[in-house]
């Protein structure tokens, strides 16, 4: 689907091992036959695919829903995604709904991971980290070494990817501080406009030891691009990692007390960027 439709379709996510260097990983459209549903137990039925949502931290938060495109007179579809606020009162910390897409992906192999969407809100909804994908080294649980996140800086709403390795450490201290454990890096942000419709792609050739590359194109432009350490090796953080990984999307984010809704369109999972840029 290209950009100027992006309010059209709508998203699923892959749960099954497939071949090394299959065509697609994942390919969610809501407009194939027979129509795509969400099933009582919140997983994504995409023609006879079912994607699996994780089931965890479902904290005042709505299943997801497949309709027609916010914001367009279309009758195409998408899928939505919502939070309900979560008080600071409440003893819960988390949010999520997030459907896993290709799994068992391996390292030192090109992935590319596209996929249109839009936030539906202000900046000022925004109160906490909030992950909207996330590529997990799968084997030991922890944080994506690479993540999309919405941020906020003033009245301005961006997203950003994140980026972690076994340095596991701040991009701004990288060159005046040793290699230490910290959060993570920010290595790139891009400032959205609510309600407008998005595409970016983002190209992962995890290898820990270093050779990784992350890329994103935004709207069909290349506009960053990562050369370094990418995933952890097996022993860091007392973990046993796999040169594996996994992609999940939808939100996850820490607690807040506003309502909050993106949708998702086109989510596709390739070995190259024409397959999963349109």
């Amino acid at each position: 689907m290209k950009l100027t439709s992006i309010v059209a379709a709508g998203l699923a996510v892959t749960t099954t091992t497939l071949p090394l260097r299959a065509a697609l990983k994942a390919n969610i459209d809501l407009e194939g036959s027979p129509t795509s549903t969400i099933l009582s137990n919140w997983d994504l039925n995409e023609n006879g695919v079912i994607y699996i949502e994780k089931n965890l931290d479902r904290n005042n938060v709505q299943i997801p829903w497949i309709g027609a495109s916010w914001g367009a007179n279309t009758s195409a579809r998408c899928l939505r995604f919502t939070h309900n606020p979560l008080p600071a009162s409440s003893p819960l910390e988390k949010q999520r709904t997030e459907y896993y897409g290709a799994r068992n992906l391996p390292f030192y192999q090109n992935h590319y991971i596209g996929f249109q969407f839009t936030f539906v809100g202000t900046a000022a909804d925004l109160q906490n980290w909030a992950v909207i994908s996330q590529s997990q080294q799968q084997g030991f649980y922890t944080n994506p070494f690479a993540g999309l996140v919405l941020l906020k800086e003033g009245n301005d709403l961006m997203v950003g990817l994140h980026i972690r390795n076994d340095n596991y450490r701040d991009f701004r201290n990288d060159l005046v501080e040793p290699p230490r454990f910290g959060p993570y890096f920010r290595a790139w942000t891009q400032t959205i406009v609510p309600g407008a419709w998005n595409r970016i792609v983002m190209r992962n050739y995890p290898n820990p030891y270093g050779g990784g590359v992350v890329q994103i194109w935004w709207n069909n432009v290349l506009v960053y691009t990562y050369n370094g350490k990418l995933g952890y090796t097996p022993g860091v953080l007392n973990g046993g990692f796999t040169n594996f990984f996994q992609n999940t999307f939808g939100i996850y984010r820490g607690k807040q007390n506003t309502t909050f809704k993106v949708y998702f369109d086109d989510y596709k999972v390739g070995d190259s960027y024409s397959e999963v840029a349109n």
